[in-house]
């Protein structure tokens, strides 16, 4: 029988509800209908009475037959097995849910480590037969669990879709955020339930609570455990369901990871009462900061949402504040690799478009200064993506700079770089502008022209095959040679 902590979705329901919910009762077209419904909730008292005297009593007494049977056995396992086994006799399986319940929370405590995995394993074994439970048991649970091994926790996670359905939706949000506490402690279980259908089986079991699965997506999509990527209209959708005087606040209690993200920020900046609080949220993350690195990283998140920042007065103005902190800042690298920092490379990447659309030649020069120097460190350390990366932007940006750059750097030469970069030539829309940039590749590629022919003669075969695959690509009976370019 549930305990009266449970809450049920009847007990949630409003009274003006109630009355919506009597009026289409089926008593009410029958003859007597006041009569009918008066009836049925005298039923309901009377079941309330009867479970909390007669019932109660036979659990207590079940209770008392189950602690003798557990004082003739070896362990809690051996006990636990023996009351599980005989639950499944007709007469007790009605009150193994309270029974569990109080093993649950009368298991004892531990001497040692091997006694603690053994517990944890009980509590895991009773989660998987609960019929119903508490948020405070299921947060124990989970808490216990936290130092099990993996299988373990998979057990009990399992479990939660079906306990979900009888909590509040409060209580079932909390019991969530525990959840990615607990995934957040073991990245190896976030992996194992996003292959597995647990996450499926839980947004199941939300119903139509859209405000709770909307916590569910961002939560996942802050931890790269979402199989999709989750659309910014959908989100903002989910959260309209939060009254717009709570949603922000809504937000940073239960899913404050979700603004690191770009949908997350852009679902707050998208919404009307929460667009000027994400602006303070950004522009006082970055003015508290304390060192380079940690400005870096507000930098870099707030590079990725740009181009909405600058539809406000406020998101352009801390923008423009952050830019000139870039420009200034030197170029931040990975101490153990060697290797230019994500989100230093990040930051000029995404701010080379807007620095050529929104601000002066000033500023484009200053930007193009650090690529030039960005892609010289990265050849240097071998970090080949980065300086990829950072090649193909500059010349989308500016393709007479890139020649021009081209020109007077010789760690252009290597040969590495020049293939990387040649397999990169189809990411060009324009066939002119592709055409300029394998030009100059070959130009950079005479360099080896007496010391590695070999290297020489491919590398001019298969610049020659990219450029015929273009220009064939522009013929209609040679409409699918396009593809050449990508697979060179």
């Amino acid at each position: 029988m549930r305990s009266t902590s449970m809450t049920t979705p009847i007990l949630t329901v409003p009274h003006d509800m109630l009355n919506e919910i009597a009026l289409k009762l089926p008593a009410v077209g029958s003859t007597k209908p006041w009569r009918d419904v008066n009836s049925l909730a005298l039923t309901c008292v009377r079941l309330r009475q009867w479970k909390k005297t007669v019932v109660d009593n036979y659990v207590e007494m079940e209770w008392n037959r189950v602690s003798a049977e557990v004082a003739k056995k070896t362990g809690w396992r051996d006990s636990l097995e023996k009351i599980l086994s005989n639950f499944e006799h007709p007469s007790r399986r009605l009150y193994r849910e309270p029974i569990l319940r109080k093993i649950a929370d009368r298991y004892p405590v531990p001497k040692s480590e091997k006694e603690n995995q053994s517990c944890r394993k009980l509590l895991a074994k009773i989660f998987e037969n609960r019929e119903t439970a508490s948020l405070e048991e299921i947060c124990k649970c989970l808490d216990v669990c936290g130092s099990s091994s993996l299988h373990t926790k998979i057990r009990v996670l399992t479990s939660l879709p079906s306990l979900l359905i009888s909590l509040s939706r409060e209580d079932g949000q909390k019991v969530l955020r525990s959840m990615f506490n607990l995934v957040d402690k073991d990245k190896k279980l976030g992996i194992s339930l996003a292959e597995s259908d647990i996450f499926e089986k839980i947004e199941e079991s939300l119903g139509d609570d859209q405000q709770s699965k909307i916590l569910l997506e961002l939560c996942l999509h802050s931890r790269n455990l979402l199989y999709r990527n989750p659309d910014v209209n959908v989100v903002g959708f989910g959260l309209s369901f939060i009254p717009d005087e709570k949603r922000w606040q809504w937000v940073l209690d239960n899913v404050p990871e979700c603004l690191s993200t770009s949908i997350g920020m852009e679902a707050m900046l998208n919404d009307s009462a929460c667009q000027k609080k994400i602006i303070e949220y950004l522009s006082k993350s970055f003015s508290q900061c304390t060192t380079d690195l940690d400005r870096l990283a507000v930098c870099e998140k707030i590079s990725r949402i740009y181009r909405t920042l600058c539809k406000y007065p406020d998101g352009k103005e801390i923008l423009v504040k952050v830019i000139k902190w870039f420009f200034k800042a030197p170029p931040c690298i990975n101490s153990t690799s060697g290797y230019l920092k994500t989100n230093y490379v990040n930051s000029l990447l995404n701010y080379l478009p807007h620095i050529k659309k929104c601000m002066g030649n000033k500023e484009k020069k200053l930007m193009q200064k650090k690529l030039y120097k960005a892609v010289i460190f990265s050849i240097n350390a071998k970090a080949y993506d980065q300086s990829t990366s950072l090649v193909i932007a500059m010349a989308k940006d500016d393709i007479n700079f890139f020649s021009d750059f081209s020109e007077t750097i010789s760690c252009m030469h290597d040969q590495v770089v020049l293939k990387r970069l040649l397999k990169h030539s189809h990411k060009f829309s324009g066939s002119d502008n592709r055409d300029k940039f394998i030009y100059v590749l070959c130009k950079a590629a005479r360099y080896h022209i007496k010391s590695a022919p070999e290297f020489f003669d491919s590398y001019m075969k298969a610049a020659d095959k990219i450029l015929e695959a273009g220009k064939n690509s522009k013929k209609p009976q040679h409409k699918d040679d396009g593809s050449l370019a990508s697979e060179s």
